[in-house]
């Protein structure tokens, strides 16, 4: 593999506090959300950047699709051990529906899940994030009860005076649930013209909601209107990539997994994780909860 470095260096790192959790909890159960959320909080997306830009520039769609798998799956583990990340959980569903990562989108979007838990875990998060994943998940099962509740008021916000990328991700999918094809592939063009700060390099080339977007028409729309539905021409969107998506059947798999003595990662990373019998979810928060040595070493050093 090439340009590894970075993610070479997050394994390693992992696996130093895999050792160390033994240390400090000998025999701990490896399914304690605790003890793994502490073990992992040294991930960073970054980790990923030189590989994607590696794998993009040669053209590899199939490792692409698996490495970004694997970055969102990293990405979304945070959601069982701390459930207030809501606040990244759009852009996060939109990659998995991209990488056709179905179980990644219904975790973060349980079916049965009340249109009243929908509101309070949204309260107070980015408008867009807030508006968009209550229609998203209202899209997702066609819920007849999130969508009455939440598509008047993606119409009010994509009339309003959010950034324009912002508002025309919200209007391309009020666009899909109204079959409208040439408003959609419209508004889809605009949604690529990212202006957020916070993007990586690699993301400002390829922005991987974008294709979660255009992927999601795929669950609303006929077969004839899809084929209507023009792919973006912006430079955001990658036409090859998402022809590749298209025509792919293979369930994505990791790209880098996990090494001995840390492997068992690569089972609890691919399955499904409302059947994995989680420990510790009763004690959340994590973090005020931890013992002090989790923390700390003998020198008073944080860990």
């Amino acid at each position: 593999m090439k340009n590894m470095d970075t993610y070479n260096n997050y394994i390693q790192k992992v696996v130093e506090r895999f050792y160390k959790m033994n240390e400090l909890d000998p025999g701990w159960d490896h399914y304690d959300l605790q003890h793994l959320y502490w073990i992992f909080n040294y991930y960073q997306g970054g980790a990923f950047e030189d590989e994607i830009e590696a794998l993009y520039n040669a053209k590899d769609w199939s490792a692409l699709n698996n490495l970004y798998y694997q970055r969102n799956r990293l990405d979304i583990f945070p959601t069982y051990v701390d459930l207030n990340y809501p606040h990244w959980n759009f852009f996060e569903s939109l990659n998995a529906v991209a990488v056709g990562d179905d179980k990644g989108v219904e975790h973060l979007f349980p079916k049965n899940l009340s249109l009243k838990v929908h509101i309070e875990m949204r309260k107070g998060i980015y408008p867009m994030c807030r508006v968009g994943e209550i229609l998203l998940g209202g899209m997702w099962y066609q819920d007849e009860e999130i969508l009455n509740y939440i598509i008047p008021k993606a119409t009010k916000f994509a009339a309003g005076k959010s950034p324009k990328c912002d508002v025309a991700a919200i209007a391309y999918m009020l666009a899909l649930q109204e079959h409208d094809v040439s408003k959609a592939s419209e508004y889809l063009n605009d949604a690529c013209k990212v202006l957020h700060n916070d993007l990586t390099p690699m993301e400002k080339r390829h922005y991987l909601p974008a294709h979660g977007l255009y992927r999601l028409a795929a669950r609303i729309l006929d077969k004839d209107e899809l084929q209507k539905l023009s792919m973006p021409e912006y430079k955001t969107f990658c036409r090859e990539y998402a022809e590749w998506c298209n025509n792919n059947t293979e369930p994505p798999q990791l790209y880098a997994p996990f090494p001995k003595p840390v492997d068992f990662f690569n089972d609890m990373f691919m399955g499904d994780w409302h059947s994995i019998q989680w420990k510790g979810l009763e004690d959340f928060p994590f973090i005020g909860n931890m013992p002090k040595e989790w923390h700390y070493d003998k020198d008073g050093n944080l860990i």
